[in-house]
């Protein structure tokens, strides 16, 4: 399952008896990607620059039932291509917008009687962040490892109170890409570990 990527433009030119790529533009979900001008040797690496990405395409494309979001996402993915593709000190960010987890109805049953679990859902039903920031790895191998932090306002105990949200996410992103199973595995795995990290 590949990312939709269209109006694709490059330049490619000489340095230095290298050829180099460069003003390689795109666009993907309502956003623009931005590739900064790279040498293209046997292992090359650079960066990609992400500007006005929208969250809600982003979530939407992902389909994870019951987690619904708007934003605009920026941020950089510096990679490298030695042994495979791999991110190193990704950066993203987002201002102002909010992000909405409606969990399941057995999900919900298990928060009534787990305080904790039951909190954790309510702060999700309705985040409405500042600010949005996460670390971004990805190995050679496809395993990512994604460190999100979010600071804003959500409801607890029935009203609007300031928060600060962490949240850490692993998974071998190429396997599941793939396989086809990243929205499916994501919704099932989601509630399971919110309520795991809750007990």
């Amino acid at each position: 399952m590949g990312v939709p990527i269209t109006d694709i433009h490059a330049a490619l030119n000489w340095r230095a008896g290298k050829p180099w790529l460069s003003g390689l533009t795109a666009k993907a979900f309502g956003g623009r990607l931005a590739l900064a001008p790279m040498a293209l040797t046997a292992t090359p690496y650079g960066e990609v620059h992400l500007s006005d990405i929208s969250l809600e395409q982003v979530l939407g494309y992902a389909s994870v039932s019951g987690l619904t979001g708007n934003g605009r996402l920026h941020g950089r993915l510096p990679f490298s291509f030695e042994q495979g593709f791999s991110v190193t000190a990704g950066k993203a960010y987002s201002d102002n917008g909010w992000i909405s987890y409606q969990a399941g109805e057995s999900l919900l049953a298990t928060g009534k009687s787990n305080l904790s679990l039951g909190l954790t859902l309510g702060l999700l039903s309705d985040l409405r962040y500042q600010r949005l920031e996460a670390d971004i790895s990805m190995a050679a191998s496809g395993e990512t490892i994604i460190d999100s932090h979010l600071r804003g306002l959500a409801p607890v105990m029935g009203k609007m109170h300031p928060v600060n949200f962490n949240y850490r996410h692993q998974e071998n992103l190429l396997q599941l890409l793939a396989s086809l199973r990243f929205a499916q595995e994501l919704s099932e795995r989601l509630p399971a570990r919110l309520q795991g990290e809750s007990e």
